[in-house]
Parts: C-alpha cells; structure tokens; sequence
C-alpha cells in the first residue's frame, strides 16, 4: 500500500537513532455493477475525479495517476486518497459509458468504504449536418466536448488534463448528412462540426441526462474559403 511520510525530530550529526515512520495512506474501496441487474461488472477500470470549488455546474477533473484495471468477480475494487477533498469514482468499462459514483467526502488517516458505480449505457446525441442550399453533406466531422471547451492551444490543454464531466469522441456523417453519438456521459455539451469544403461550426449549451437520446436540430455549415496566392478570395460549398 502507499505510505505517507510523518514528520520527525530533527538529528544532530553523528545520531545513529534516527526514526522514519511511515503512515498508510487511507483508501477507497468499492464495487462496480451493472445499473439494470445489479450484476457486478468483472473487468472494469476506475480512477478518481475531484469537484473543482467554484464551478457552477459542479464540474470536476480526472485525477489519471489513480487509474487502475481490475478484474473481479465482485467487480471489487481498491484506491488510494491522495489527500482529504471531496471526490467521485469514475467507472470505465467495455460496453458502457464512463459512469460516477455519488459523492463522497474523505478524510486522512481514515479510509472509505461502500461506494458503489453503477455502470449505464450512458446517452446518444444525433442530428443531421446540411452543407450548400441544404442538401445532406457526407464526411462531416462531429466532435462532442464539454460545454466550456475553447479551441485554443491553452483550453485544449487544460481539457486534455481531464477536466471536465464530458465524453470527448467523434464520428462522421453518412450518406444522408446524419451522426449518432453514443455512450455519452450525462452532461452539459458543445459540438464542433468540419468538413474541409466548408466553415467550421460549433453547437453549445447541450445538456444530456441519462440514458437521453437528444435530438439536435438540423446544423447547416457555412461557405469556407481558400486564399490565393495572390490574396484573393475563393469561397466554396
């Protein structure tokens, strides 16, 4: 288990008694399961999230160094408090969303117990992407990220670190200008729409709740532009 060193008195020079003791860190044990049967989930990973203070919508952020895999019948699993706060268990498994726990608060030098992941096939966002005088476009990327994200080298950095509750995935229209996005964690929402014939588009304040299917209205890119050598302008789609 983790240890956390403890204080000690200081030591002249030539003090052959010196003592280090070391404290376990407290831990955080648990179960992951199926939300419809109950049944426990056997291969599985989990990793903390802390509640970032100020946030309005309660947000929080990924701690990665505590992520482990665990395979258990049980779907048992055991991590250790970095420090005293207020966290989730994040589950993440095949097959489901990425699913928290309820809340909990820890304190060190005592260790948690009983909390319980109930693991769901999370929401799905779909809609259609429309490209010159309406008709469906094809190949679209469509990005999902948490609501607050920027398109800056400094936001993109700060989301990667796992801020934020949102599931971060693509996908592609079809023939008919649709997207389906699947798996997706309950949370607030913006999508980012491309395609390398048109402008780029964004779609915000989304919120999707458990086991949601919502329908975003009809998204229609505007024209794009390439620039001349020369400097002038040719817009396209």
């Amino acid at each position: 288990p983790a240890h956390q060193a403890s204080s000690s008195t200081r030591a002249s020079s030539g003090d052959m008694q010196v003592q280090i003791t070391l404290q376990p860190l407290p831990t955080i044990t648990g179960r992951v399961v199926d939300a419809k049967p109950g049944a426990p989930v056997q291969s599985f990973e989990v990793q903390l999230r802390q509640t970032i203070q100020g946030s309005a919508d309660g947000q929080t952020q990924a701690d990665k160094r505590s992520r482990k895999k665990f395979e258990d019948p049980e779907g048992r699993f055991e991590l250790v408090t970095p420090k005293a706060g207020t966290y989730l268990v994040e589950g993440i498994a095949p097959g489901y969303a990425s699913t928290y726990s309820e809340p909990f608060e820890t304190v060190l030098n005592q260790s948690t117990s009983g909390i319980v992941v109930r693991m769901s096939s999370g929401g799905t966002i779909t809609g259609r992407v429309l490209g010159a005088g309406g008709a469906p476009l094809a190949g679209a990327i469509v990005e999902t990220h948490v609501k607050t994200w920027s398109s800056d080298p400094f936001g993109q950095m700060l989301f990667q670190s796992g801020l934020g509750d949102a599931t971060d995935t693509s996908t592609r229209t079809d023939q008919n200008g649709v997207y389906t996005l699947s798996a997706l964690k309950p949370a607030g929402y913006q999508l980012r729409i491309r395609h390398k014939d048109y402008a780029s588009k964004s779609v915000a304040d989304l919120t999707l709740d458990p086991d949601q299917v919502l329908n975003v209205p009809d998204v229609k890119l505007p024209r794009g532009a390439t620039i001349n050598m020369d400097g002038t302008a040719i817009y396209i789609g």
